[in-house]
């Protein structure tokens, strides 16, 4: 049975004032929480907690992994959890190894030593027989059912969940690798000394909870609460993503006051022009969306997931347009590549479309790799594409509709993007899909009534 004294255990004794009776709780408590559904390694409840945003496949991942499962095994009032960090095929593969790994044999660390194998060796995921079998010797060496773990993979039996989770994690994840220790947030490549401070800084935070009387329990959610409300230490933003690169040619600089952001706004915008722009849904329609953003981005895919599973509930008497407002050097050229796929086949552009928000269910960002290979899995002709964008009068036709949409964004006067549009309207849409509807059932009424006022009576 477990029992609470040992999990509560400083490495060097009590914390100074800590009575023995502050280091206690039931253990009945305990054994009625609900099993972690994250790889743990250390005790399942402690005062310190370091949460692990590890994309397998980045190179601060390895050494980062290395440190922290160092110094969690050095200290008894430490616990690791392991996060899923999708994004890349790597990424992807990794994570599902890992939870196989875990789901095997929970009550060991071998899944955190596969992971450490892992990240030191991210060419033992590529889909190959080769490779494949390098990874499930590593899996046999360490002690796991590598024929399990192969047929897991094989299956995927680990993505759904690992899509879930995901999921609900990803908006706090702001630029992985990221290490939290009691959400404290760590980004980048971290130093030993860098970690020990911050471990001994959360350890004092700790202690001084569970002596003012919270429950082990609950000790994690309490911190997380306080930590929100701390300022940061230096470190903790040095790895920040970078401003975004200069415009390439032929496109307008970005406005700097757009951020990525969905807003309730109540004003009426400017008629935009839709010609040239992709169409899905009747060509005559009482109502009409038009969605504005970069497709290869996490706050587009947030607003668009919700409109477009809107849309497909009244896609017989509703349009929905996109256009292209990117504001990074690689959405604008996946946005040139897709306003060209738009332009030469429509359809082609919705099935592309479509396939984007499934990719970006596990992804905070697409590469144009990624957009080209998502075409070419569709039996899209790329280099068909890229060469009509090359050539000077294709091209050049290409470049202006983009230009055109983009200009129209600026000129919205809005301060966030992405944005839709209902009939002309900016609403908030990163809301869900049942507040989007009603909305266009509004607007559907509000047509038929205004079709009945002007019928002859």
């Amino acid at each position: 049975m477990l029992g609470a004294r040992p999990l509560l255990a400083s490495p060097n004794g009590p914390e100074p004032g800590v009575s023995a009776d502050a280091n206690a709780n039931p253990v009945s408590e305990l054994m009625l929480a609900p099993p972690s559904s994250l790889p743990v390694l250390g005790p399942r409840y402690a005062p310190v907690t370091i949460d692990l945003y590890l994309p397998i496949g980045h190179r601060a991942t390895a050494s980062n992994l290395e440190l922290a499962r160092r110094l969690a095994r050095e200290s008894q009032d430490v616990r690791l959890l392991f996060h899923p960090v999708l994004g890349s095929d790597p990424a992807e593969r990794g994570a599902e190894a890992i939870f196989a790994a875990w789901r095997q044999q929970p009550a060991t660390a071998r899944c955190f030593a596969l992971a450490e194998a892992l990240a030191n060796h991210p060419e033992w995921l590529t889909a190959t027989p080769e490779s494949e079998s390098v990874l499930l010797d590593a899996a046999r060496g360490l002690g796991l059912d590598a024929g399990l773990l192969a047929r897991d993979l094989r299956r995927h039996s680990q993505r759904p969940g690992l899509i879930a989770i995901w999921q609900r994690e990803r908006a706090e994840v702001r630029s992985p690798p990221e290490v939290w220790v009691n959400g404290r947030r760590l980004r980048g490549p971290l130093s030993e000394g860098q970690l020990r401070d911050e471990l001994e800084r959360q350890r004092s935070r700790a202690y001084q909870q569970l002596r003012a009387g919270t429950p082990l329990t609950r000790l994690y959610e309490q911190l997380l609460v306080k930590e929100r409300g701390e300022p940061s230490p230096p470190w903790a933003s040095r790895f920040s993503p970078p401003p975004s690169s200069p415009a390439f040619a032929g496109l307008s600089a970005r406005p700097p006051q757009l951020a990525s952001t969905a807003v309730t706004v109540t004003a009426v915008s400017p008629r935009l022009e839709l010609d040239g722009s992709p169409l899905r849904g009747p060509k005559v329609a009482s109502v009409t969306i038009v969605l504005i953003g970069s497709l290869d981005s996490y706050s587009t895919y947030l607003t668009t997931r919700h409109v477009s599973e809107a849309w497909q509930r009244h896609r017989d008497s509703v349009q929905l347009v996109f256009q292209h407002a990117p504001t990074t050097e690689n959405g604008r050229r996946v946005a040139l590549l897709l306003v060209q796929l738009g332009r030469t086949d429509p359809a082609a552009f919705w099935q592309a479309f479509d396939g984007i928000l499934e990719l970006m269910q596990r992804r905070f960002l697409l590469r144009y790799s990624d957009i080209a290979d998502l075409l070419r899995r569709q039996r899209i002709d790329v280099s068909k594409l890229e060469a009509a964008i090359r050539d000077p009068v294709l091209g050049e036709a290409a470049r202006a509709l983009l230009n055109r949409d983009y200009q129209q964004a600026q000129r919205l006067g809005l301060p966030y993007l992405p944005v839709t549009l209902l009939n002309g309207r900016p609403v908030q849409t990163i809301q869900s899909a049942e507040r989007i509807e009603r909305l266009i059932e509004a607007e559907l009424r509000r047509g038929v009534l205004a079709r009945w006022l002007k019928m002859p009576r």
